[in-house]
């Protein structure tokens, strides 16, 4: 797993401990955390560790403000989908036949 971005510097107001994700997340955690900092003008959020536990985006924090977690629990779904290696897109593959033949909805 790469080290901490560079660029988590920049949140260390929110930022206590350590990011320890894999490199196709990186972008995702550096989103989440720009998202979250616009919630500490209302009440402080202190995220002790950003890791990775059962291929889960796991954030250690003591409590958020119920938007913020949304923020955070945004994020986590985004992840899911994302590859850990490259954070390329998992995109599923259309059914061919899903009923859906191209013409306008009734």
């Amino acid at each position: 797993m790469p080290r901490p971005s560079a660029r988590s510097r920049k949140y260390l107001p929110i930022l206590r401990g350590p990011i320890d994700v894999p490199r196709g997340w990186l972008r995702i955690v550096d989103c989440m955390l720009l998202g979250l900092r616009g919630y500490t003008r209302a009440s402080p959020i202190s995220i002790d560790r950003i890791a990775v536990e059962d291929d889960r985006l796991q954030v250690a924090v003591d409590s958020l403000p119920t938007d913020a977690a949304g923020v955070l629990a945004f994020c986590q779904a985004v992840a899911q989908r994302t590859d850990q290696r490259t954070g390329a897109l998992h995109v599923p593959a259309i059914p061919e036949n899903d009923g859906y033949d191209g013409g306008q909805f009734p």
